[in-house]
């Protein structure tokens, strides 16, 4: 990488701190621990406290710090918030996504889009898409949907699926007849 890509990073650091309790007179497996890992919900958080952190970062870039004085002189000003529920690989996110006001356009926008495609309005993300349309490809739409749910329980319904592999299938045949 050189310096100018390593200076465009978005640099994102979470702290992550767990705490499993295991009874001193007790023997566990390693299968145990990461079930009780799992079961914890680690990924999801994970992926929400990067977007929120890239949300934040993207706001204070636009609008200046928050309760800082002058802010009222900036071209931006911040514009209330939404909350979004997506559908991904590692299950469903909980996200505040805040909007920000472009004075001089009197455009209303969300900064955050700039650097993380949400799918426009649709639940289920591009990544768990996929993996329908793959499954959907080997089996039945129902029966991908039980397998799904093997893989997260929040997975599309056999209709969804459907209308995913309509609009991908064009788009991969397009993709292989390109290649």
């Amino acid at each position: 990488m050189s310096k100018k890509e390593v200076k465009s990073l978005h640099k994102i650091e979470v702290l992550l701190q767990v705490k499993i309790g295991i009874l001193k007179d007790k023997k566990v497996t390693v299968g145990n621990i990461a079930t009780a890992i799992k079961d914890l919900g680690i990924e999801p958080k994970i992926a929400e406290q990067i977007i929120q952190t890239i949300d934040e970062k993207e706001v204070e870039e636009h609008c200046g710090s928050k309760y800082s004085r002058g802010n009222s002189e900036q071209r931006y000003k911040r514009a209330g918030t939404a909350n979004r529920e997506p559908v991904t690989a590692v299950g469903k996110l909980k996200i505040k996504l805040h909007k920000i006001k472009d004075k001089e356009t009197n455009e209303t926008f969300k900064p955050v889009k700039k650097v993380v495609n949400l799918e426009g309005k649709r639940v289920y993300q591009e990544d768990i898409s996929m993996i329908a349309v793959e499954l959907a490809t080997k089996m039945t739409y129902r029966d991908t949907v039980r397998e799904g749910k093997f893989i997260t329980k929040d997975f599309p319904s056999p209709c969804t699926v459907n209308q995913r592999v309509i609009e991908y299938g064009a788009k991969i045949q397009e993709f292989n007849n390109e290649k």
